[in-house]
């Protein structure tokens, strides 16, 4: 990511926005659970900072989980469940295949 859309956010901007976003979720809600609710994009760019194995384009509605410990130690759980079936089918197969090898 570097040049962005014509007229929109230079990638390297919108990974700085993700980095330090994120961080303050996990450092303002430690006491709980969070549900981030965003574009796929960025939530592709989180999920990637915490664990850089490539996933595919998450379905729209779809559900990762990321444990994040007291000690600031983050874990992907899950990506890209899809339980409302928004995502093609060979998505969702993957996803769920992706989810399993994640859970091992």
């Amino acid at each position: 990511m570097s040049a962005g859309d014509p007229g929109g956010e230079p990638g390297h901007e919108f990974l700085t926005r993700v980095r330090s976003a994120f961080p303050r979720v996990e450092r303002d809600h430690q006491d709980g659970h969070v549900l981030v609710v965003s574009h796929g994009l960025t939530l592709r760019a989180y999920l990637a900072m915490i664990d850089p194995r490539p996933t595919e384009p998450l379905p729209n509605a779809s559900i990762s989980t990321v444990e994040v410990h007291a000690d600031g130690f983050c874990r992907v759980v899950t990506v890209a469940l899809d339980p409302a079936g928004h995502g093609v089918p060979d998505a969702i197969g993957a996803s769920r295949a992706h989810a399993t090898a994640l859970a091992r």
